[in-house]
C-alpha cells in the first residue's frame, strides 16, 4: 500500500504558483505514475494528452477548492476521469479480432468501470455489468487493465516521463491557470452511464463466449490517499500489455472511497 499523502516542502502546490518552474518541479515529481496508469488503458498516442488532461484538471479542482480533499485524492480522480475519457476501447491485446456488434455498454464500459471503482455506479447497474462481462471479452480485457492501473498506482509503479513530456504537461497546467478544464474537474455525485440490461438496448445481440462468471475485484478498487511522488517501484515507460489476472470474485462488493 502508498504512503499517505502529504506535502512536501521542496514541491509547492501548483495553484500556488505561476512559476513555470515550480510546475515544470510538480510535474517531473507526479508525473511518472499517472503516465504508468494512463499506459496501462489508452493507446500509446493519447497517453500524453491525457496525462496533460490530467494535470490541467488538478490545477482547476485545486484552485477552486483547495479544502475540498486531499491533493493526491484530487490527482487520481482526474487521471482516472482522463483515462475514461482516452482509454482505448476496445482493447485487445492478443490481437484477437471480434465479428460481434458492440452495445451500448461496450462504448460506456471506460466510464463504467470508473463509476465502479469510485462507488458511484447503483446497485442494479453493477449486476448488469458483471452480466455484461461475462459476454464480452473485450470489456473484459478493458476491466483487467483497469485493474493493473490501479494496483500499479497503488503500488507506486512509475515511468521516467522525458524532457518532452515533463514540456508538455507543464504547459497544460500553466494554460489551465483557472479556466474550465478540458477533461478532468467533474463533480463527485456526477451522473453515470446506465449499462444494457439482459435485454437493453444494444446496437445489436453480442455473441456471448462459454466463459466463467467474472466480475470486478474489489481489492483493486478504490483508493487511498497516496503522495504520488513516483519514487517507489519503476517499470519501462509505456509497458502496456503485462499478463492479465486470473481468478476475480463472481460478485463485487462496494469498493472504498478516495475522500
Amino acid at each position: 500500500m502508498a504512503a499517505p499523502a502529504q506535502t512536501t516542502s521542496d514541491v509547492p502546490e501548483p495553484t500556488a504558483t505561476a512559476d513555470p518552474i515550480a510546475l515544470a518541479a510538480f510535474v517531473s515529481r507526479r508525473a511518472g505514475r499517472v503516465l504508468a496508469y494512463l499506459d496501462a488503458v489508452t493507446a500509446p498516442s493519447r497517453a500524453l494528452d491525457a496525462a496533460a488532461e490530467t494535470f490541467a484538471s488538478y490545477r482547476v479542482a485545486r484552485a477552486a477548492d483547495p479544502d475540498a480533499e486531499a491533493p493526491a485524492t484530487t490527482l487520481l480522480r482526474a487521471t482516472r476521469r482522463a483515462a475514461a475519457v482516452h482509454a482505448e476501447n476496445p482493447l485487445r491485446p492478443d490481437g484477437r479480432e471480434r465479428t460481434a456488434a458492440r452495445t451500448n455498454a461496450c462504448a460506456a464500459m471506460p466510464r463504467l468501470l470508473i463509476a465502479w471503482t469510485e462507488s458511484r455506479l447503483p446497485e442494479a447497474d453493477v449486476a448488469r455489468l458483471v452480466e455484461h462481462l461475462q459476454g464480452c471479452p473485450d470489456c473484459r480485457a478493458l476491466r483487467d487493465a483497469f485493474d493493473r492501473a490501479e494496483l500499479g498506482y497503488r503500488a507506486g509503479e512509475s515511468t521516467d516521463p522525458d524532457a518532452t513530456e515533463v514540456g508538455v504537461i507543464t504547459t497544460a497546467m500553466a494554460r489551465a491557470g483557472g479556466a474550465p478544464a478540458p477533461v478532468a474537474a467533474l463533480p463527485r455525485d456526477e451522473a453515470t452511464p446506465g449499462v444494457d440490461g439482459p435485454r437493453g438496448t444494444p446496437a445489436s445481440e453480442p455473441t456471448r463466449d462459454a466463459t466463467p462468471a467474472e466480475a470486478p475485484d474489489p481489492a483493486t478498487r478504490g483508493h487511498g490517499d497516496d503522495d504520488g511522488d513516483g519514487r517507489s517501484s519503476r517499470v519501462p515507460p509505456r509497458d502496456r500489455r503485462p499478463a492479465g489476472r486470473s481468478s476475480l470474485p463472481e460478485s463485487p462488493a462496494r469498493p472504498a472511497t478516495d475522500g
